[in-house]
């Protein structure tokens, strides 16, 4: 036998006979043994709360609405520090946006956002790769993704950039052409 097993087997041998030995440990035993013929799951919690010397949890709760002081508590009173106070604390507020994607809210937002824009060029760059960048007269910038080896695009363009899949931009110039762009500022 190695010696982890050794250890497991003694340390439950010491617990089995400090429960033995103990008259509080064995009567918990029993109420637990008790709990476990409970058929409905809520019941059967109580029972173990109740063995474990857990105060009823819906009884704490109604005791506590029933009880709850009129007005709140003064200033100067020191903050609870116990864990079931920390457990009591309003959840911090959640990111508005979090967990929209999918659900009915999302057709809402979708909606709501800006699927295309129309802009004149007023300015266009090269990158070191052949990419270009456009500055459009709202102040944006965009930029292509990808070099197109020709693709026709002048100052005083008026050109359409559309939303597209997965998040993605699509530029349209006047001449019917299109490249995927992203925006810069």
């Amino acid at each position: 036998m190695n010696s982890a097993r050794r250890s497991v087997l003694a340390g439950l041998a010491l617990a089995t006979l400090a429960i033995a030995n103990d008259p509080a440990g064995a009567q918990s035993l029993r109420a637990i043994r008790a709990c476990t013929t409970e058929a409905d799951a809520a019941l059967r919690l109580r029972c173990y709360d109740r063995a474990a010397g857990r105060p009823d949890t819906a009884a704490a709760a109604a005791a506590a609405t029933t009880s709850a002081p009129a007005s709140p508590a003064p200033a100067s009173a020191a903050a609870p520090t116990s864990a079931g106070a920390a457990a009591s604390a309003p959840p911090p507020a959640a990111a508005p946006e979090f967990g929209v994607a999918g659900g009915p809210l999302s057709a809402k937002k979708q909606a709501a956002a800006t699927h295309q824009i129309t802009a004149s060029v007023t300015a266009i760059q090269t990158k070191p790769h052949g990419e270009l960048v456009m500055t459009l007269d709202n102040g944006e910038v965009w930029a292509q993704l990808e070099p197109v080896a020709y693709f026709p695009l002048n100052v005083g363009d008026s050109v359409q950039i559309r939303a597209a899949t997965l998040g993605s931009y699509l530029l349209f110039t006047p001449a019917k052409r299109s490249t995927k762009v992203t925006r810069l500022r």
